[in-house]
């Protein structure tokens, strides 16, 4: 797999970053400013946050604000707002067991990031886009799923991710980091995640 270049045009959905403040908890007024300081969202006179959610800010910024909140807060920090995102994020309809959950996050993803205004899944006809790379879910075994995380969020953020979403529809699930290939944070290409249960 070849690393994933985001191109300037690429988005977040405002709704998606608002997420990602909520479930900072504590840590929100730090987050809020480091997003500022990257051009998103604002800070008014008295230091409070202003973000639209329906509006589209640059996915570019966006990352540089992670990459500094994970410099400053710790892996932890983003691990537990990972934990948020399936409980807040847009998610496709229909999502009903393990498996679909764990199928959904590519598509969730595509429906929070965009190019020009405009999602980069569309609902309504099943089309996906490509340029920010994917969440690649298979079934190991019975009782074991595998996801590749080829794309420039976070290792820590994503296995909140996986791990919450896993633990909605099966809370005995485990998640593992995959130890054999190199992470992210060493720096490869994507992080694998074992969801066993």
């Amino acid at each position: 797999m070849a690393r994933v270049v985001i191109g300037p045009d690429i988005q977040v959905l405002g709704a998606a970053v608002n997420n990602i403040i909520e479930g900072l908890g504590a840590f929100r007024l730090l987050a809020s400013h480091i997003l500022n300081d990257v051009g998103i969202g604002s800070l008014d006179e008295s230091g409070n946050f202003h973000l639209d959610k329906q509006a589209w800010y640059s996915f570019g910024a966006y990352l540089r604000a992670y990459s500094r909140m994970e410099r400053e807060l710790g892996p932890t920090i983003i691990y537990s707002a990972g934990l948020t995102i399936p409980r807040n994020a847009i998610f496709p309809k229909g999502i009903d067991s393990l498996e679909t959950g764990l199928r959904s996050i590519d598509v969730a993803y595509h429906m929070n990031h965009g190019r020009h205004g405009e999602a980069l899944f569309d609902a309504a006809t099943g089309q996906m886009k490509n340029g920010i790379g994917h969440y690649h879910a298979r079934r190991a075994t019975d009782r074991r799923f595998e996801l590749i995380c080829e794309n420039p969020y976070p290792c820590d953020l994503d296995r909140g991710i996986v791990e919450a979403m896993a633990r909605r529809f099966e809370p005995s699930a485990m998640v593992f980091h995959d130890t054999k290939s190199l992470c992210r944070k060493l720096g490869g290409e994507s992080c694998t995640f074992h969801v066993e249960w």
